[in-house]
Formats: C-alpha cells, structure tokens, sequence
C-alpha cells in the first residue's frame, strides 16, 4: 500500500496468502482514498467467478443481507458482479485480458490474478491505461501500479527475467506470511498440516515451484528452445487468414486429461497455429467427441475436418461414429519430437503459434489443485527425459526412455499434427534433423 514500484509481483509457492493479501490491500485504498478506479483482472473473466470472486465476497460479504452497513454496492447481481461502486466514488472493475473496456478505460490500479497465465504483449497494452487518477502515498505522492500474484514458473519466464532486470518489483511469499497457518513466526497446527499435504503432493521441480517458491525448470527439458514470448500469442479467431485450412488432433485420456486442438495451416503449410482446445479430465471419448462437435460449432468451422488421432486405442472408431474424419497419428515418439523441434526452431521458414486464450471451457480444478498442466502450453516446462539404457528406435514406434514429466497429453496432440503437416509438406529426411535420437539417453 506504501509501495511507488509501478510494477510489482507478489510470488510464492501455494497457501501463502498472495491473492487476499492483494484483494484486503485493494479494498482497504478503496475505503480510504476517492475515484480510484480499480481493475481486477483474469486471462479470461469468466474464471473470475470461479476463484478469485467468492474469496472476495467472504472477505468482504458485500450484498450480503447481514452487511447492511456495507460501504459497497454490488452491480450486475450479487452471484456474478461486474462493479463495485464505493460510497466515495471509488469503483472496482472485475474484467478480463479478452475484453475491450480493459483495454480501452484508465485505470489507478490494475491487478492481474493469476499473472503466469498472461503473456508479456498484453500485460505491456494494459499497463499503458494507467492514467486518470493514481493513489496518494502518505508522502503524498501519486502512484499508479499494475501489480499480479503468481506461483514461481520457470526461470525463462518473461516475469522472472522482467524482475532481474529491474523493471519490477518482485515480492516473495512464504507459508509463514499466511496468518491462517502461522502465528507470531511458527506454523500452527494447520500450518504444518497444509504444509505436510504440500510436501507429499508435489515432487521435482513442481516441489520447488509450489512448496519451496523457487522459479524452477525441469532437468533434462526436451523443448529447451521453448520460448512463451515467442510461440505464445493472443489470436483472435477472425484473424486466421480465410484461406488458411482447419485440421484437429486429439490423445485421449479420462483421470489423465483428454486434449483436442483445434489448428489452422496456411496453404504452402509451413504456419500453423494452435487456435483452441478442450484440456479436460474426466471424458470418455464418446464425451470428448460430443465436446469437439461443439467446439467446431462455436467457431464455425466444417464438422468435418481432419481429426489425427492416438491410433493405439479404440477411441478414433468411437469418434468417426459421430460423423467426425479421424485419421490414425504417426506414434513415433523421438520421430515425432524431432520434427517438433524443427518446428519450433524455425527449419525451412516454419512457424508454429500457440493461442493463449487457446482454452475452451473453464480451467479444470482437478488438475489445478493437483498442481499439474491445464493447458498445452504449460506442459512445455515439465516435458523431459531421463537417462535409459537403451532404446528400440524401430519403424512403427520408439520406446521412450522413463520419463518425469508434469504432462504429455497436450505435447502428444501437437506431435501428431506437426508430423501429419510435416510428411504433407516433404518427405522426413534424417540428416536434417535437429539431434539424433541418442542425444536424449
């Protein structure tokens, strides 16, 4: 609240507090200070409703009957509110990074909850609308400060390295800042529960990120060459060029998560973007053909599109008996990260893109609370190999070394579409491969 940083981060592992530490601070300028406008902010809104808004409200337990006094009134419905309006005319704005009145108003304060889930373009737009109006310090400064909350990500994050550049404040959290599990500098009874759950439920470099708060990567990361700030953008569908064609790919899962993407191509295919996908726990494949018909009817594109699908189950039959056209995938496993790696090193003029609102339906809590993937994108991080002894690399399909990995299911979908538009493109020729398949032994 005293801070002059512009911008500022607050990280740390989970249960630490970050996110009503933030909210309290907010509502407490709020109270305090006039005409503040006050944005709040998710990669996509309507998440809000689902995580960061019901802390709020038990927080505050604003448009509740038992809060008569309530310096706030609630617009746009006590379940889904869209503003809250203060006595002194300070307003707060719940939005999201896919909405134009976010990008388009001024703002005092802009807080992006969940601030890995943003890339750095967008965030870099919406901090130019801090004007109109900051927060007095008590040294009666002016200040206007776009501030997030995070868990540690890797250490290639464009957060991190935004931080060791000093272009923002980074404020770390421990479990020992949460007044909730500890008490004068000792964890409670609670404290060391949580903390034991904690310990027991992570492991790698998943434990360092969400337990010890470190900005950790994997050892022996496959995509090393991965880059958010390269191959992650906010694509609109109605910028996909008209004559670029639509394809799908699909490797299914039910406790393991099911994922579908949707791709368009250009025509010479050496572009390809990665629009929109379902990231789901819980479907069987008659579900998830259900999810991708609908899927191609919000985003208007033909039923029957290419589907390349996992050929080692029964699931692309169960697909293609609801009308879709699924094509048996290339399960070649180094054959198939090799050409990845072409793709994302730019080999004959490609380029592949990742949709950072890619996401169709809501974030599984499942996989949330568990601390694993809920989209693609996040599973480049925790996507390696480790040592084997040896390896079959015969025709129909290499045995993978033993893996540790934080998620595969959305890396085996990109696979099978890359080497489908791959072996479109040009027949494979080894010698043009990135590294041999050794290299990862």
């Amino acid at each position: 609240m005293n801070s002059t940083a512009r911008h500022m981060v607050v990280s740390g592992p989970v249960g630490t507090g970050k996110t009503m530490l933030i909210l309290f601070a907010l509502h407490m300028l709020c109270l305090t200070q006039p005409n503040l406008r006050v944005a709040i902010a998710r990669q996509e809104k309507k998440t809000l409703y689902s995580t960061l808004i019901p802390s709020f409200k038990k927080m505050l337990q604003f448009g509740m009957r038992n809060s008569s006094g309530s310096p706030i009134h609630v617009y746009g419905g006590e379940r889904r509110p869209q503003e809250l309006h203060y006595y002194n005319g300070s307003q707060i704005v719940f939005t999201g990074f896919e909405s134009d009145k976010f990008f388009g108003g001024e703002w005092s304060i802009i807080y992006v909850n969940e601030l890995r889930m943003v890339s750095e373009e967008p965030y870099n737009d919406v901090s130019a609308r801090l004007r109109g109006g900051g927060y007095r310090t008590p040294d009666g400064r002016e200040v206007y400060i776009i501030i997030g909350d995070t868990n540690p990500s890797s250490p290639r994050s464009w957060i991190k390295q935004r931080a060791e550049e000093g272009r923002l404040v980074m404020r770390p959290t421990t479990l020992y800042d949460n007044p909730k599990y500890a008490v004068n500098g000792k964890l409670t009874a609670e404290g060391l529960d949580y903390r034991k759950t904690l310990e027991t439920s992570y492991t790698g470099y998943q434990f360092d990120r969400y337990v010890k708060g470190l900005w950790s990567g994997a050892e022996g990361l496959i995509f090393s060459m991965y880059d958010p700030e390269k191959f992650e953008r906010d694509i609109r569908m109605d910028r996909v060029p008209s004559d670029w064609t639509w394809s799908g790919s699909v490797d299914y899962g039910t406790n393991h998560p099911a994922s579908y993407g949707l791709w368009a191509t250009s025509p010479n295919r050496k572009r390809t973007w990665h629009m929109k996908e379902i990231y789901r726990t819980g479907l069987t494949a008659s579900k998830l053909a259900d999810h991708i018909i609908r899927l191609h009817e919000t985003c208007q594109v033909p039923m029957r599109i290419p589907i390349v699908g996992d050929s080692a189950s029964d699931h692309n039959q169960t697909l293609r008996d609801k009308k879709l056209r699924v094509i048996d995938a290339d399960k070649r496993v180094m054959f198939g990260i090799d050409i990845v790696k072409q793709w994302l090193m730019g080999v004959d003029g490609r380029e592949v893109l990742f949709n950072t609102n890619a996401l169709s339906h809501p974030v599984d809590e499942k996989l949330r609370n568990a601390g694993k993937p809920t989209q693609t994108i996040e599973e480049f991080d925790g996507y390696t190999h480790k040592p084997a002894d040896k390896q079959n690399t015969g025709t129909e399909k290499d045995d993978m070394p033993w893996k540790e990995k934080g998620g595969d299911d959305g890396m085996d979908k990109t696979r099978y579409h890359l080497v489908k538009i791959f072996r479109k493109k040009t027949n494979y020729n080894p010698e043009i491969r990135v590294a041999p398949a050794r290299s990862f032994v």
